[in-house]
């Protein structure tokens, strides 16, 4: 009997074991088809929502992507382009939502949810033997290497750019901590003075290329003591105010009118808001 018993153990493993390698061994492409035939070049909309939150809406203008919703700011091209790659994912097996226990599968409700212009595909449970996910498209459900379930669950605030100015911005005036810095016929001028004019021009060019290691949204709860600010006008007539919510252990700008927080290292921070008279030593 026990050694019928381990038999019948021995036989359960392999069976694992070969149905994780069914799943998981790679086939020619042309046994896995690709979920769907739209090319990530002809998206020009992508909706993404989780659960019963809000949608995170972006949108390609003039070349460049814009958050719509629940910011208007622009995007996060890299993390865009991780939305987009989802696009080559190869369904592994199929069939028919008909014959498919939704609930089953984790999608009824789906966990999260993916248009891309007018193509939705909803996402469900993971496959419980494999690092594979249940995805809806239309009336199939397809099995589909996990790859995009990260981005999907991020919050979405980490799809907006982390540039601290748009790019391209021509600066006219910075001011901050008591120091001004701006053009003035031409010619960039500090207040007070600083010991060189390339201390001058790289705290601009800080300015003009920052980008903050995290964005997050603002709560005006957390910052409702923080009354200093910097202020940055640019060529073409806009004044952008930013609040500074921390110093330490990250500079914490806040801009309250788009309803984040840029998130920069201590060493960052203090190259933004002071003249570095020394060498900058990069960034």
């Amino acid at each position: 009997m026990r050694a019928k018993l381990i038999l019948n153990g021995i036989l359960l493993a392999a069976l694992v074991v070969l149905a994780l390698l069914v799943l998981q061994s790679p086939s020619d492409d042309a046994e896995q088809p690709l979920l769907s035939t739209l090319n990530p070049a002809q998206v020009n909309r992508i909706e993404l929502r989780r659960n019963d939150e809000a949608a995170t809406v972006l949108v390609l203008e003039d070349g460049r992507w814009r958050m719509l919703q629940p910011y208007r700011m622009d995007a996060d091209e890299s993390r865009v382009g991780s939305l987009l790659d989802f696009l080559g994912a190869r369904s592994l097996t199929r069939f028919a939502v008909v014959d498919a226990d939704l609930v089953k599968y984790g999608l009824d409700p789906p966990q999260a949810s993916l248009t891309l212009n007018e193509v939705r595909f909803e996402f469900g449970a993971q496959h419980p033997l494999a690092a594979n996910r249940y995805v809806r498209a239309g009336d199939a459900i397809h099995l589909v290497s996990d790859i995009i379930n990260q981005h999907l669950m991020a919050e979405p605030a980490s799809y907006a750019s982390p540039r601290l100015l748009e790019e391209g911005s021509a600066i006219a005036a910075i001011e901050v901590s008591g120091l001004k810095v701006e053009y003035k016929d031409g010619k960039l001028t500090a207040s007070p003075g600083a010991e060189s004019a390339d201390a001058v021009a790289r705290f601009v060019e800080e300015w003009r290329g920052a980008h903050a290691m995290r964005v997050r949204p603002f709560v005006p709860e957390q910052s409702a003591g923080d009354t200093d600010s910097a202020q940055v006008r640019l060529e073409d007539g806009r004044a952008l105010s930013f609040r500074i919510a921390a110093r330490e252990p990250t500079l914490q700008l806040a801009r309250e009118d788009l309803g984040v927080v840029y998130e920069f290292t201590a060493d960052a921070g203090r190259r933004l808001l002071s003249l570095n008279d020394g060498d900058d030593g990069g960034r």
